[in-house]
């Protein structure tokens, strides 16, 4: 992802289009036109369906599923503001300049899983 003024940026505008055209998703506005304050993302029950028969179809793609249902729990209720704010926590982030690539943080974070994992196991 790029670095940007409000956090890490990715269009998203091509993918959401072709779920809300199949009716896979709904997404909700709040705040006066113009002045978006939030966005909601609402997986509608054919989305729901078409994900899971996805995940049974091809494997591969039941990650995308778990690391989904693995993101909403790590976030919770907390929304983007506070989530970008645990972005600049990050060094790989905070160190980023704007309109860069940030750098992956998969290797640390797949240590501090096995630390994790290892610390249940005793």
């Amino acid at each position: 992802m790029i670095r940007y003024h409000f956090g890490a940026f990715e269009p998203l505008d091509n993918a959401l289009a072709i779920l809300r055209a199949a009716d896979l998703i709904r997404i909700k506005r709040t705040g006066q036109p113009g002045h978006i304050q939030r966005h909601l993302y609402l997986l509608t029950q054919q989305g729901l369906e078409a994900m899971e028969a996805l995940a049974q179809a091809a494997t591969e793609l039941a990650w995308y599923k778990d690391r989904a249902e693995l993101v909403a729990e790590i976030a919770g209720e907390q929304g983007g503001t506070a989530l970008k704010d645990r972005q600049y926590l990050q060094k790989e982030y905070a160190d980023t300049d704007l309109s860069q690539p940030i750098r992956s943080i998969s290797e640390r974070v797949m240590k501090r899983i096995t630390a994790l994992e290892s610390e249940n196991m005793t």
